[in-house]
């Protein structure tokens, strides 16, 4: 460990139904944590506290993390606080997640789980200007440069592999780069993302580009699979919008 890191751990075990085990860090540096990534590059500092004690009486488990002074490729995002809770003897969990940047909390998580072997899960998300700037490496260098912020809620239900989703989500300062065509483009305020199912529709919402100063209108939809495939399909009506920025070869 770094110097000013700190790690203990500490407990007691008799039989597969009484034990008891207490650990804490402190200071752990995140990138040492952090498998590499080739979209994420993730830096901060690791707090946290867990409990796992059943007995007779007792079928607990509690743990806290807090994520200090986090920056995902090179974006500065605040905290993110994690606290869980169960009982072991039903199987039964909750897990909360506060994300704060200064004063404010762009991001709130409330979820249940049931089982740990393929669990069913309740949960509501809850965005304020939750900044997506640090997603742009996701493009792939086909779309740089994202920029935005979220706000809305969503819920969640169903197992990992078969979630579902209602909610809507509301886009603000939203830009992004298309290299291969050399162009920019910024999206009207309060674009509306409709979440229904496994699909993202996107309602129709004005695109601009400043350096000709023309503008289309764009609807359509992003499908996925449980968020591994995806899919899209858009539509784009215009009188006059710059496409491709390249000057003949």
């Amino acid at each position: 460990a770094h110097e000013e890191e700190n790690l203990r751990f500490q407990g007691n075990y008799s039989d597969p139904k009484n034990f008891d085990f207490n650990a804490n860090i402190a200071r752990v540096d995140l990138s040492s944590l952090y498998k590499y990534s080739e979209f994420f590059k993730v830096q901060g500092k690791l707090d946290a506290e867990a409990t796992l004690l059943r007995s007779e009486n007792q079928q607990g488990m509690s743990a806290a993390f807090e994520l200090k002074e986090l920056n995902i490729n090179r974006e500065p995002l605040g905290n993110l606080i994690i606290q869980l809770g169960g009982n072991l003897e039903t199987d039964t969990y909750q897990m909360a997640v506060v994300h704060r940047i200064g004063d404010k909390i762009p991001l709130r998580l409330e979820s249940n789980w049931l089982g740990r072997t393929d669990p069913a899960v309740e949960a509501t998300l809850t965005l304020e200007q939750f900044p997506i700037d640090f997603i742009s490496p996701l493009g792939k260098n086909k779309l740089t440069d994202i920029t935005g912020n979220l706000s809305g809620g969503i819920n969640i239900w169903g197992r990992l592999d078969e979630l579902e989703h209602l909610g809507q989500l509301q886009i603000n300062d939203a830009r992004l780069h298309l290299p291969y065509t050399n162009v920019d483009y910024s999206f009207a305020n309060d674009a509306r993302i409709d979440l229904v199912d496994q699909r993202l529709l996107l309602q129709s919402v004005k695109v601009t580009n400043e350096l000709s100063q023309t503008t289309g209108l764009i609807k359509g939809a992003f499908t996925h699979e449980n968020f591994h495939k995806w899919f899209l399909d858009l539509e784009i009506s215009t009188d006059r919008l710059l496409i491709i920025n390249r000057e003949n070869e």
